[in-house]
């Protein structure tokens, strides 16, 4: 009886809405809206522009085409989100440098509510002190140039160890060949996944992939997780873009209900590392800098246990989602 409720409840909660906003008084039109940049024809009520997103066409050739019409610098409604296109290497540069504290921030979203550890990942958290605090020391502690010399090594290592297993596999297929010098076939994507996937373990938690049955099995289910995480990064939810409660309630897509089952599986691998980390520095103190991966350096170097109301360990572990090189563009 209460879903039939709510269902009756849709449509007149959306036709008061829509009333509202076509009999809103001009008054109401502040000066600050009248400066806004242009927004092109077509917008409806709620939705906005979402209409003339065509999926058949690249979204950067629909966004060309109205940057045509209204200029390098326009806005357009995704639901009822205002967003700013800048189409000129002009804009871009003052974004990022006169204005650059406005563009700090990030937008409230499904995404990092539930897969960021609700905002703690600095990357997409909104614009304060958190954000200044753990962005300066990650940029300081994990990102330095220092930082990175001292882990070039283990980028030479593993490519030299996947150059070597390239050649391993090409001598066993022409071992196992009755033709001399035969063609073997080389599945570059399964080499450049595993050796990104390596190099990001041994830099994030000392580890690395292993080609025992059981660590072939545990680091093809993390790729999964990683590459589920990476998607979801793309993905449009809508209660994002249209915040109303009922939407979110309803997930009429699904998304929240598998970014919640994912953030489960995501916290089991980053928790794991953590409290192996935190076994392995009480059992081994004299460690050298130079061994040090992102998680010593993050535990030696946060002594609070919490920071703006997130505790030691979620800092840590959202700060090494947007240290992975395939999520860091949402920070840095």
């Amino acid at each position: 009886m209460d879903l039939i409720q709510y269902l009756v409840a849709i449509p007149v909660v959306l036709a008061l809405f829509l009333s509202y906003i076509q009999w809103k008084p001009r008054s109401q039109i502040t000066d600050e809206k009248r400066k806004s940049p242009p927004e092109p024809e077509g917008a409806w009520p709620v939705i906005g522009h979402l209409l003339q997103m065509n999926p058949k066409i690249h979204v950067a050739e629909t966004l060309a085409a109205m940057a045509d019409k209204n200029g390098p610098v326009f806005t357009i409604r995704l639901g009822m989100l205002p967003v700013l296109v800048v189409n000129n290497w002009e804009s871009v540069k003052e974004c990022f440098t006169t204005n650059d504290k406005a563009f700090a921030s990030r937008p409230p979203s499904s995404f990092a509510k539930y897969l960021c550890y609700d905002y703690a990942a600095f990357g997409i958290a909104p614009y304060g002190r958190y954000w200044r605090d753990v962005r300066k020391m990650a940029l300081r502690e994990l990102l330095s140039a220092q930082r990175l010399e001292k882990l070039n090594q283990v980028r030479i290592s593993e490519v030299k160890t996947s150059i070597k297993e390239i050649f391993l596999n090409i001598s066993e297929v022409n071992n196992h060949s009755n033709e001399i010098k035969a063609p073997a076939r080389v599945d570059l994507r399964d080499v450049f996944e595993k050796l990104t996937l390596n190099i990001v373990l041994r830099k994030i938690a000392g580890g690395k992939h292993t080609d025992s049955d059981v660590g072939i099995k545990r680091d093809a289910e993390f790729r999964r997780v990683l590459m589920e995480f990476e998607a979801f990064a793309r993905v449009l939810v809508v209660s994002d873009i249209i915040p109303f409660r009922f939407l979110k309630w309803l997930d009429p897509q699904g998304h929240i209900k598998s970014m919640k089952r994912l953030a489960k599986e995501l916290d089991k691998y980053m928790q794991t590392w953590v409290d192996e980390h935190k076994e392995g520095r009480m059992k081994n103190s004299d460690d050298g800098d130079d061994e040090l991966d992102f998680i010593d350096v993050l535990l030696s170097t946060i002594k609070d246990e919490s920071i703006c109301g997130f505790s030691k360990e979620v800092v840590i572990k959202s700060t090494i989602l947007v240290s992975h090189p395939c999520t860091c563009i949402f920070g840095l």
